[in-house]
């Protein structure tokens, strides 16, 4: 092996981190002490080497990141459009990519308007050219903490734009002037309609992931199940599936006859081809770019090592995209294989059985991973290193040759093509059922919150170091010290937040409604009044999303995840009404939930009776709170003003809660208007609060004068959505508030407000969006 591929390869990912991110002093700290150990380790060539390659691709990525602009008037609304990539029809939306005729990529999104239009968009071909008219969108960056960043994806992809036409007329395109890629990308469009025609749901679905990369057909609670086990590496193409469809086809092509030369020469025509056909994720490109370097060292006679072969592919990858070094699924691909290669002489091949082999295979494969995962996703799966025991033979050896003779079968004589079918979805059927009653039981997975930058170092640490002393000979008692090493670091993970003695007060943007987190310092207890939701419309089964966005999946359970929260002492409802209720099942089934609070009224809803049998199910207690409640936490007293049992409105029927947190009284209102603001005055006259949570999005039927002068606020909070129908928050409240200097923050323009507070001091800022 020689050594400067990895010193250029370790030279390039520095570069590009320094030129995306400015770094940690500790990184910095680092790559002078690596910089210090080349150029005393190694010869001095070799450190100049290493500098220069590493300013060369710092220089590199930041010219790469100014040049990733849009050309494009932003008042455009003529456009001529080629489909390039997957064409998703979710419901009545269709979304894709495609290119204009100045290269730039746009984000195309549009909205369907019969089940007749939807079968006719379902004919597009990718290589299609189309005349459209619409309106240009910049895309939505995230509001909220640790919310997905659809604007960064985006642009990472150098996509700046949304297109959103007024029609797609198929007469209007035309597939004159297609490549030799479009009509590569089209035959693999072709093929996925083929096997999702032909092929049972089930078996469709993962016959796609599996031989064509693409992953949208599998149901989503079904894929978020293997993730969560952290086995949704199986569904990813990797160096398996290329091993597997080259040596099929080479093995096909010897028996028939043909040459061992003419064989190699044709699977370095095909191997290229077959990357795009799968897809062309990092994973597959790294699996089909080694496996083609392979073959041509065997063309040309040539002994190479591996690891070079895998650094100069990824060097390659880095320097067409250095975005790419981002990118969960590279960083996934590379790092685990070098540790699976670097492992393979001197642990792997040394146990002396099969099984032996593939519990360390899954053990380094698990450790090198799990850094990355925890970063990332926030959690991992204790039950992972033996799932992949037990998955990888079984996707391994059973269900990847029986999807390519599967879907072989039905091109060649499809009655045998339906006998297979029923065997590979009898297989994934209880295969699915297995994996999806496991990833609900609680220890299925562990959520650790998103490690620090000195964490994440002491996995890397602790990890390479547990490598290091178990190559060598007689070593088992020195893995104590790695291994110590590395608990040390999973425990500090694990209970970092316990240790810090900031606290904070969260309302998360989450459209129209209200969902408000609250955390005391020390981690002494979290509070998550009300969930937001969103009331669902009734709409025809051809309209309907298999997947769509949801508060609780998408903005709270991430937050939860990220800061290492795993059960929620007190979740308050403060009414039924679904825009501040509706995502508590969710949360009921993902988080563990102490103590439920409702309000103590006369009234009670169906959907309450659903929730408090939802409760006792998770045996989470139950509480009915009204005016003169009260609970003390730690030091911190919280008051309940209201309801009080009578009131007839369910908007003032709102539990309304009083509490002094980081120096400054707070009151949280639900959605209480007139009516409940003036029985709250008349019940407590000198009550007065520096923070007012404004009642009901800010409609003009709360929040009056009156209200106003009695409370005195400093600061009010507005939960409204972006453009929402009902015109929320109202002119009106808005001036009232104004008029009285009162600083104002609202999620429809600032995104998620959040105040941190250490002792009594504490600071708004906002996720701007």
């Amino acid at each position: 092996m020689n050594k400067s591929y990895m010193y250029a390869l370790i030279a390039a990912v520095l570069g590009i981190l320094t030129s995306y991110h400015s770094l940690h002093p500790t990184v910095l700290f680092c790559l002078l002490l690596y910089f210090v150990y080349v150029f005393f380790k190694e010869r001095y060539t070799t450190a100049v080497i290493f500098f220069t390659l590493y300013i060369f691709f710092f220089l590199y990525a930041t010219y790469i990141d100014k040049q990733n602009i849009s050309n494009i008037s932003p008042t455009a609304t003529e456009f001529i459009v080629k489909f390039t990539s997957d064409i998703q029809i979710n419901g009545n939306q269709l979304t894709t990519t495609v290119k204009l005729p100045n290269k730039e990529k746009v984000l195309l999104r549009f909205k369907i308007s019969s089940k007749m239009e939807k079968e006719a968009l379902s004919s597009i071909q990718l290589g299609m050219k189309c005349y459209l008219t619409g309106t240009l969108e910049e895309p939505a960056s995230s509001r909220n903490p640790y919310e997905f960043n659809y604007k960064s994806y985006l642009r990472s992809h150098r996509v700046h734009w949304i297109l959103k036409p007024e029609s797609i007329q198929l007469n209007q395109c035309s597939t004159d002037g297609m490549t030799l890629y479009d009509h590569i990308v089209l035959m693999r469009q072709k093929g996925i309609k083929f096997t999702m025609v032909n092929l049972s749901t089930v078996s469709s679905g993962f016959v796609t992931a599996l031989i064509y990369g693409y992953r949208h057909a599998i149901d989503e609670q079904v894929l978020s199940s293997y993730q969560k086990l952290g086995i949704v590496h199986l569904l990813a193409i990797s160096g398996l599936h290329v091993g597997f469809v080259t040596g099929f086809i080479y093995l096909i092509g010897l028996r028939i006859g043909i040459t061992r030369e003419t064989m190699t020469n044709l699977l370095l025509f095909i191997i290229p081809v077959y990357i795009i056909v799968a897809g062309g994720s990092p994973s597959v490109m790294r699996a089909g770019f080694m496996t083609w370097c392979i073959f041509l060292a065997i063309k040309l006679s040539l002994k190479v090592h591996i690891i070079n072969v895998l650094s100069l592919i990824c060097l390659c990858m880095l320097l067409i995209d250095p975005y790419q070094l981002f990118e969960v699924g590279f960083q996934l691909s590379f790092i685990v294989t070098y540790s699976l290669i670097f492992s393979a002489n001197k642990i792997i091949m040394h146990k002396k059985n099969r099984i032996s082999q593939l519990l360390w295979v899954s053990v380094i494969a698990q450790l090198s991973a799990l850094p990355i995962i925890i970063y990332n996703f926030y959690e991992i799966s204790p039950l992972s290193i033996l799932l992949n025991l037990l998955f990888v033979p079984f996707f391994s050896l059973f269900i990847l040759p029986l999807s390519f003779i599967t879907l072989t079968s039905f091109f060649i004589y499809p009655s045998i093509g339906k006998l297979v079918d029923l065997c590979l979805s009898f297989a994934l059927n209880n295969a699915n059922e297995f994996v999806s009653s496991l990833s609900s039981i609680s220890i299925s997975s562990l959520t650790f919150g998103r490690p620090t930058t000195i964490v994440m170092f002491g996995y890397a640490f602790s990890i390479i170091l547990f490598f290091i002393y178990l190559e060598k000979e007689g070593t088992w008692r020195r893995l104590t010290v790695p291994i110590c090493i590395f608990f040390i670091v999973v425990l500090f993970n694990w209970n970092w937040y316990f240790f810090s003695n900031q606290g904070e007060v969260i309302m998360l943007d989450i459209g129209q409604g209200d969902s408000i987190l609250i955390t005391l310092p020390n981690r002494k207890a979290v509070y998550l009044i009300d969930t937001g939701g969103s009331i669902p419309f009734t709409q025809e089964l051809w309209q309907q999303k298999s997947n769509t966005f949801q508060v609780g999946e998408d903005v709270i359970l991430p937050l939860l995840k990220a800061k290492g929260i795993r059960k929620i002492d007190k979740l308050i409802l403060t009414h039924s009404d679904m825009d501040h209720a509706g995502e508590s099942f969710t949360l009921f089934d993902n988080i563990h939930i102490d103590e439920v609070v409702l309000s103590n009224t006369k009234l009670i809803t169906n959907f309450e009776k659903e929730l408090v049998g939802k409760a006792i199910s998770s045996n989470t207690h139950i509480t009915l709170v009204k005016k003169g409640d009260q609970w003390i936490d730690h030091g911190y007293t919280f008051y309940v003003l209201s309801p009080s049992g009578t009131e007839i409105d369910e908007n003032n029927q709102s539990i309304v809660i009083f509490t002094a947190i980081g120096g400054l009284d707070w009151l949280f209102t639900g959605d209480l208007e007139a009516e409940g603001e003036l029985a709250l005055m008349r019940s407590f006259p000198n009550l007065s609060s520096n923070v007012l949570k404004v009642g009901h999005h800010g409609s003009d039927t709360s929040t009056t004068e009156q209200f106003l002068t009695a409370i005195n606020p400093s600061f009010a909070l507005i939960s409204a959505g972006k453009n929402n129908i009902f015109n929320h928050p109202h002119e009106k409240v808005i001036d009232r508030l104004a008029i009285r200097n009162i600083r104002i923050f609202r999620t429809d323009k600032h995104g998620a407000i959040i105040y941190t507070y250490t002792n009594e001091t504490g600071t708004f800022y906002t996720i701007s969006p």
